[in-house]
């Protein structure tokens, strides 16, 4: 779970 949150961030981050 803990890597797909931080995967999702990351995708929002760049997305950011």
């Amino acid at each position: 779970m803990d890597q797909m949150l931080f995967f999702l961030n990351k995708d929002q981050m760049l997305w950011s």
